[in-house]
C-alpha cells in the first residue's frame, strides 16, 4: 500500500512526518486518535521481510522496561506491516556523540552502561535477543542530562538477523566491497560468533552476543574509538578478542581513576572470545552498580568568564543559572576557555552553584 504523511493506519494511527530511516524500516512519528497521544510506527523497507517483522513484534512485546521503548501494537494492513512504539522525544546515541561529545567520563559512562545493561537483562530475562545492539539504537534525552536512556529496535531483531547473515556471508567470502551500510556501522559491535555464523564449530549466537555488543559501547562510550577500529578493518581485532589498549589519559584524574579502571576491567571481561565466560547482562547489572559512580542528572551552559584564582572559571546553565567550573573538575574535552560548552553536573555552593564531573563539549559548527 502507499504511504504517505496523513496515510491512517488500521483505522487509528495517522502518519505525520518521516523521522528516521535506516537500512532496514522507515520510522514515522504517527499520531494514536484512539488515545490521542503521539507515537512511532516502523515500517519494513527491506524485501521479503513481512515473516521476520512480524516475528519481531511478537517477540518486543514481551519486554517491559523503563530502559527499554515499549512496543504498544502491529497492524498488517493490505501489504503492509506496521509495528507501533512509544514515541521517544531524544536523540540516539550516535548523534549525541557525533554532535557533541568527543568521549565521556567515567561516572557518565558508567551510568548510561547501567541502564543499559538494565534493560538488556529484561529482555533477556524473557528469552528475547535485540541481535544489534548500536548507538543508534539507543535514545537519550536531547537535553544531553542522560536522565533518559532507552533501547530501542527490538522490533526489528529478526530483521536485523537477515541483514547480519547477509553480511557475515560476504565477509567470510571475503568480499567486503557490497556490504551494506547498515551492516558496516554495526561491525564494530559485533561478537566473533555472530562474523562466523557459517563456520563450522563457531559458537551459537544467543545472549552473550549482546553483552559483546554492549561492552564495545561502553568502551567507545568511555574512550571516545571503537576498540577494534571502524567497518571492515574491526573483523581481525574481533576474532582475536584483542580490543585496543585503552588511552592513559582515561585514567589521568585522580578522583576518577580508580572507577574507571574498574569499569575498564569489566568492559574487558565481556570481550572472551568463549560465550560462557562472558558476565550475564542480570551480572553486569550488579557489577556496574557496585562502582558507586555519580548518577545526578547533567547539565550544560557555557563558560562566559575567568574567574579571581587560577583555574576557575565562571558560566552559566541552559536554564540561565550561574555556575563556577574549575579546571581540574574537567574529565574529558579541551581546556576551558570562554565561550566553551560545557557538560556537568550540578552541586550546590556559593555565591554560585559547582560544576563537577565536567566534559567540555564540541564546538559547534560555525562557532569560535
Amino acid at each position: 500500500m502507499a504511504i504517505a504523511a496523513n496515510s491512517i493506519i488500521g483505522g487509528r494511527y495517522r502518519l505525520d512526518q518521516v523521522v528516521g530511516q535506516g537500512g532496514m524500516q522507515q520510522v514515522w512519528a504517527a499520531t494514536d486518535k484512539s488515545l490521542e497521544r503521539g507515537v512511532a510506527v516502523k515500517v519494513p523497507i527491506v524485501d521479503g521481510a513481512k515473516k521476520r517483522f512480524t516475528q519481531s513484534a511478537r517477540l518486543s512485546a514481551r519486554v517491559r522496561h523503563s530502559n527499554v521503548a515499549s512496543a504498544l501494537d502491529y497492524v498488517a494492513e493490505g501489504e503492509g506491516e506496521f509495528y507501533v512504539e512509544e514515541l521517544i522525544k531524544g536523540i540516539d546515541l550516535q548523534e549525541c556523540m557525533d554532535r557533541h561529545f568527543p568521549r565521556l567520563d567515567g561516572d557518565t559512562a558508567a551510568h548510561v552502561l547501567h541502564h543499559l545493561c538494565r534493560g538488556l537483562a529484561a529482555s533477556h530475562g524473557v528469552d528475547v535477543l535485540h541481535r544489534d545492539l548500536k548507538p543508534s539504537n539507543v535514545m537519550v534525552s536531547s537535553d544531553l542530562s542522560f536522565s533518559m536512556i532507552k533501547i530501542t529496535d527490538f522490533g526489528i531483531a529478526k530483521l536485523a538477523e537477515s541483514e547480519m547473515d547477509k553480511g557475515t556471508a560476504e565477509i567470510n567470502a571475503g568480499r567486503t566491497q557490497g556490504l551494506s551500510s547498515t551492516m558496516l556501522g554495526a561491525i564494530p559491535f559485533l561478537a566473533p560468533e555472530v562474523l562466523r555464523k557459517d563456520k563450522p564449530g563457531a559458537p551459537q549466537i544467543g545472549k552473550p552476543s549482546d553483552v559483546w555488543s554492549l561492552a564495545a559501547m561502553g568502551y567507545w562510550l568511555l574512550a571516545g574509538e571503537h576498540p577494534f577500529g571502524t567497518g571492515f578493518e574491526a573483523v581481525p581485532g574481533i576474532f582475536l578478542g584483542q580490543p585496543k589498549a585503552w588511552g592513559e589519559n582515561l585514567t589521568a584524574n585522580q578522583v576518577t581513576a580508580d572507577l574507571v579502571r574498574k569499569l575498564q576491567t569489566i568492559i574487558e571481561g565481556c570481550f572472551k572470545l568463549n560465550p560462557l565466560e562472558r558476565p550475564t547482562a542480570d551480572e553486569l547489572v550488579s557489577q556496574i552498580a557496585q562502582l558507586g559512580y555519580l548518577s545526578g542528572a547533567r547539565e550544560s551552559g557555557v563558560v562566559t568568564q575567568k574567574g579571581p584564582h587560577g583555574g576557575v572559571w565562571w558560566g552559566r546553565s541552559t536554564t540561565g543559572q550561574g555556575i563556577m567550573l574549575h579546571q581540574a573538575e574537567v574529565m574529558a574535552g579541551a581546556p576551558l576557555s570562554i565561550g566553551a560548552r560545557v557538560n556537568y553536573v550540578s552541586t550546590p555552593g556559593q555565591p554560585n552553584r559547582r560544576a563537577v564531573a565536567i566534559l567540555r563539549l564540541k564546538d559547534l559548527p560555525g562557532s569560535l
